[in-house]
């Protein structure tokens, strides 16, 4: 589900794609990893923003090695991405 776009910071075209109710915004990658862990490994407050507006996400989803979202946007230092997911009282 529109892992280039969320890769490289569209939110616009990330908002796009989940507006499809055929788009699964939990869609794992070959690596074991969502377009969703990969925004917050890259700080894309916007595109996480736009994943957490979406009821279907599961901003709790561990990738292969046990990191979530907020795990990860913390490890790559993305103060901001961690806050706002932080910020949604579904995240652990």
């Amino acid at each position: 589900m529109g892992v280039t776009a969320a890769d490289r910071g569209h939110s616009t075209c990330t908002q796009m794609l989940l507006a499809d109710e055929w788009a699964d915004p939990n869609a794992i990658r070959r690596n074991g990893e969502t377009a969703f862990l990969g925004a917050a490994l890259k700080g894309h407050e916007a595109v996480v923003a736009a994943f957490l507006a979406d009821d279907r996400i599961d901003p709790n989803f561990a990738n292969e090695s046990g990191n979530t979202a907020v795990v990860i946007a913390a490890a790559s230092g993305h103060t901001a991405t961690v806050a706002a997911l932080l910020a949604d009282e579904r995240v652990n």
